[in-house]
This record gives structure tokens, C-alpha cells and sequence, in this order.
């Protein structure tokens, strides 16, 4: 038990893998992975305005970029929203 308390961030980056690998068919692939970048950002660095603003914009670029990245340039459609 004591070292599952040492390694908490280990149980939390794998509960937040799950969640983002079962929200992908629902959200589809830029918000989960949105969502998910954000988070775990949020969760492991230190919450400072400057690391929230940095940590959103990480997420944008990453989520947003890659799905236009594969889209546009590889013709590789990535998940989409249900809804």
C-alpha cells in the first residue's frame, strides 16, 4: 500500500489513458485528446497562470495540429465526434 501512495501519479496518468481511449469514439480525436493533454498537464505541472496558459496552448497545438497534420497532408482521417 505504501508504494502505491509514492507512485499516485503513475495510477492517475493510467486512469486519465483510459478515459481518453474510451472518450475518443465519443468526442472524437481533437477534443479527447484536448481534454486529456490538458489535464494530465494540469495534474503534473505546477498550477501557475503562466503553466495554465502554456499548458492550453500545448494542448491546442497538439490536438488541433495533428488531427489537420494527417488530415491535410497524410489523407489519414482521425476518430470524429458522434454527436
Amino acid at each position: 500500500v505504501a508504494w502505491a501512495r509514492r507512485r499516485y501519479l503513475v495510477f492517475i496518468s493510467l486512469g486519465a489513458l483510459t478515459l481518453y481511449l474510451l472518450a475518443i469514439p465519443f468526442l472524437g480525436f481533437s477534443i479527447a485528446s484536448f481534454a486529456f493533454l490538458f489535464g494530465l498537464q494540469v495534474i503534473l505541472m505546477p498550477r501557475t497562470p503562466r503553466s495554465i496558459v502554456i499548458a492550453s496552448i500545448v494542448s491546442l497545438v497538439f490536438s488541433f495540429g495533428l488531427n489537420w497534420l494527417f488530415a491535410e497532408i497524410f489523407t489519414v482521417f482521425l476518430p470524429r465526434a458522434t454527436f
